[in-house]
């Protein structure tokens, strides 16, 4: 059972039943709530102390919410300014504003991306027209009548802007044997997706509990063993750690499919590992010392000097602050694990996007290319503007405006 403790004439009113200032500053909606705070108990407690009927009623209630404010202890700021706040005065107007404002910022972007990946594929050397043809004869008008349907013979900004104008209907291109490039990502896409969701459960969850590991036994064995581990991963390239599992789990021990999709989700678990081992590695490392750095902080010595549990002052307070770069890196490497998923998705014979662009690589398939990264574009966006959102849960000081 919580201790009570009695509040100050500071906090509490004698005739209206209520708190005077606590709430003000510390309730979860407060507009005076500059210091971020937030706390489902104590506003519950606020609010059964106002609706109850006689001050003998009430004051219990403050009596607790007073309590959890000591064992809490939320801190008041100085001043303030329009870059700090907290996460409920985001969930209005303000986050409206905040996404259409980052929605904005995302246009150019896209448009940046876009032209530098279109530039960079129709710059390389060869032509893909007759490259498609290999060593066949083929008539010289064959030749320019595929080039005036692909818009090959168009400046470089006008096969931008055609190319983009299809975008926004939905249309992607062909490649050179008729197929929508649309249909190529269709039927790729829900496996590499597949496959970047399970890579990235495996580093989260295992990146984060070594990560912990390693952070709050620092020096210890258990620090020491994170700290080799990774580093040895970090240094082993992607293909030869799939060529390595698929010998000693496939081959030897037998325990899991070394190639294509036909044992279904169990296909996924050996390339799924491999393609999230480097990011797990850095989620541990990053973990590790961002927890370390954090539970060196002022704040956590006087929550455990307030006699404050560690449980506590690690799950509440230095976890939470340590989660955001974390979270950063684990945003963008979403987008990444799709991108990288080109070795892992031919070292395991997987019908994905990596694959699809390998392919469409080698035999100049340029449009092919280009959609497929523009929709890994996309994605990149989409999650960085996610992070940006879980910033203000993990840091109640952000303020979107």
């Amino acid at each position: 059972m919580r201790r009570r403790s009695h509040p100050t004439s500071a906090s509490i009113t004698t005739g209206a039943f209520r708190p005077r200032r606590i709430d003000s500053l510390y309730g979860t909606n407060a507009s005076s709530n500059y210091s971020g705070y937030a706390n489902d108990e104590f506003d519950q407690l606020i609010s059964q102390g106002e609706q109850a009927e006689t001050s003998e009623e009430s004051v219990p209630f403050f009596e607790d919410a007073q309590a959890v404010l000591n064992e809490d202890m939320p801190s008041i700021p100085l001043f303030t300014s329009a870059t700090t706040g907290a996460w409920p005065e985001a969930c209005g107007e303000s986050l409206g504003r905040f996404l259409a404002r980052r929605t904005l910022q995302l246009i150019p972007v896209f448009f940046g991306a876009t032209f530098l990946i279109y530039a960079m594929v129709f710059a390389i050397p060869g032509d893909p027209v007759r490259a498609l043809f290999g060593d066949r004869p083929v008539a010289e008008s064959t030749i320019r009548q595929i080039e005036e349907d692909y818009n090959l013979n168009d400046p470089l900004l006008v096969q931008y802007g055609k190319y983009i104008a299809g975008v926004f209907q939905g249309d992607l291109g062909r490649d050179f044997r008729g197929r929508d490039v649309a249909e190529i990502i269709g039927d790729a896409f829900p496996v590499t997706l597949r496959l970047a969701i399970f890579a990235f459960t495996f580093e989260v969850i295992l990146g984060l509990i070594a990560g912990l590991l390693a952070g709050l036994r620092r020096a210890s064995f258990m620090d020491s063993l994170v700290l080799v581990s990774t580093t040895a991963v970090i240094s082993v390239p992607v293909f030869a750690l799939g060529y390595t599992a698929q010998i000693l789990f496939g081959i030897q021990l037998d325990l899991l499919p070394i190639a294509g999709l036909r044992d279904g989700l169990l296909s996924y678990v050996l390339p799924a590992a491999v393609l999230g081992s480097l990011g797990l590695a850095y989620t541990a490392r990053l973990t590790r010392t961002s927890l370390v750095e954090n539970l060196r902080a002022d704040y956590v010595r006087t929550a455990t000097a307030k006699g404050m549990s560690r449980r506590r002052v690690v799950g509440r307070h230095a976890l939470r602050n340590s989660l955001i770069p974390v979270v950063t890196f684990l945003g963008t490497d979403l987008g990444a694990l799709m991108a990288g998923a080109v070795v892992t998705e031919g070292v395991f014979n997987i019908p994905g996007i990596g694959r699809e662009v390998f392919e469409a690589t080698r035999s100049q398939e340029n449009t092919v290319v280009v959609g497929i990264v523009t929709v890994l574009v996309i994605v990149f966006m989409f999650s960085n503007l996610v992070v940006d959102l879980l910033y203000a849960y993990l840091d109640p000081r952000i303020r979107y405006e």
